[in-house]
């Protein structure tokens, strides 16, 4: 069940309200991401875009690096649902280049970039860098994460004609 997203976004609007009134960046930015993670689930992924875009740049340079990354990452899922994959990939290498290998955003990299790749027709790229995050992130990763890498390594085999390994 989806829940009652109407009710949760305007429960995270007075939320981001009340953040913006006190001027605390990370609010705002964790307020923002889960309005946009609502669009984003609404079918809506432009609009998420416009509301992580719509965090000032004040409050973008006050932000934590965990909570900075975590919006990153989502601009770049947001872009790559919008067909804007040279963007998405841009997106990441930059934060990839910010974040260390350890970052809790590592897993969701990898996992966009594989699915980015898959998405341009790079399966064999896409199986490798899946399988090695896998491996890497496979005991402590993030469960959604892994799932969407082991989805992605599937998805790939398969447009590699290796049914059995997917």
């Amino acid at each position: 069940a989806k829940g009652d997203l109407p009710r949760a976004a305007r429960l995270f609007e007075q939320a981001l309200t009340d953040a913006m009134r006190i001027e605390d960046s990370d609010a705002v930015a964790i307020m923002s991401i889960n309005l946009a993670r609502i669009a984003r689930e609404s079918g809506e992924s432009a609009a998420a875009l416009k509301i992580l875009a719509g965090v000032s740049p004040w409050h973008r340079g006050n932000l934590g690096a965990r909570t900075a990354q975590e919006m990153d990452l989502l601009a770049a899922v947001l872009l790559a649902d919008l067909d804007r994959g040279d963007e998405a990939l841009a997106r990441l290498q930059a934060l990839r280049d910010r974040c260390q290998a350890a970052c809790e955003t590592a897993i969701g990299i990898d996992s966009l970039q594989a699915r980015l790749l898959l998405e341009q027709g790079d399966a064999g790229n896409a199986v490798q860098l899946a399988g090695a995050a896998i491996a890497r992130f496979g005991n402590h990763g993030n469960q959604l994460e892994l799932a969407n890498l082991f989805r992605v390594q599937g998805e790939a085999h398969l447009a590699l004609g290796d049914s059995r390994a997917a």
